[in-house]
């Protein structure tokens, strides 16, 4: 019996050193996973915050790729923001020129107006060629390209008085759409390396305004006035003047509008659909 007691009471320390071992490892182990758990959160965190700042730089960069390649990549819808008819450059000088729409009902006022705008663009904005101009490539790590095609903003051309076919297109575009405050549809039309501005009216004609070339849609000399004709005997007869080789139509733009189309006879679809 002394025997079997003593080996219990012998077994009973050890038996505690176990146990005390045992809440030790577990103490080990719940300290490390605390810890790991600690330097997960805070990669986590750290990622996280690196994710969020990569998606505000991106967007900032964006915005950025977006305001600076309006201006030298094309077609693209963004066009629409190069026509300003709210700029207070460009009303003021629609307000020069003519003195605003007074009778809204008389079309005699309007062509004439509109010839007035017209001929100013075209004695007041020098014809200039386009300087090279950066495009931002979709990714920043890549280099930047060169454009030597610049679509100036109406104010710019204003400021320096100078552009080419789309700058002076685009200018008399936001003066014929201040002019009308928006009531009235007028587009910039792109042709195979040209630009000008259409109007379109009633009974599918059309009128093309193109100050760099000096093309109207008129009467003739020598009452010379603003008219418009029969859209299809209209924009071949303004190709046939431009005399470019294999011209056609490509796409319409305005401040609230933009549509491509495939050739002038997908063009004359759309205007006698």
């Amino acid at each position: 019996m002394e025997t079997e007691y003593e080996t219990m009471m012998e077994a009973q320390p050890k038996a505690a050193k176990w146990k005390i071992f045992a809440l030790i490892l577990v103490a080990l182990i719940v300290v490390q996973a605390l810890a790991f758990f600690a330097l997960y959160s805070n990669a986590q965190f750290r990622y996280n915050k690196l994710e969020s700042e990569y998606e505000e730089y991106m967007a900032s960069y964006e915005k950025l790729r977006t305001s600076v390649n309006v201006h030298s990549m094309h077609p693209t819808e963004d066009e629409k923001m190069l026509v300003t008819p709210d700029d207070e450059t460009v009303k003021k000088v629609v307000h020069q020129v003519t003195g605003g729409w007074s009778n809204p009902s008389s079309w005699d006022e309007f062509w004439s107006d509109v010839k007035a705008m017209y001929e100013w663009v075209e004695s007041n904005i020098e014809y200039r060629s386009d300087p090279y101009f950066p495009v931002l490539p979709e990714n920043p790590s890549l280099p930047t390209a060169m454009s030597e095609d610049l679509w100036q903003f109406p104010n710019d051309t204003l400021r320096i008085k100078s552009g080419d076919c789309e700058d002076m297109a685009i200018l008399l575009l936001s003066m014929i759409r201040c002019y009308v405050r928006g009531e009235y549809d007028a587009y910039c039309i792109v042709v195979t390396q040209h630009v000008a501005v259409m109007l379109p009216v009633e009974e599918h004609e059309i009128c093309i305004l193109d100050p760099a070339t000096h093309y109207t849609t008129n009467t003739g000399w020598p009452a010379y006035k603003l008219t418009s004709e029969d859209a299809r005997t209209e924009i071949y007869k303004w190709l046939d003047y431009l005399n470019i080789a294999n011209v056609k139509v490509e796409w319409l733009f305005s401040d609230s509008a933009w549509m491509s189309f495939s050739g002038t006879e997908d063009f004359l679809d759309w205007i006698y659909g």
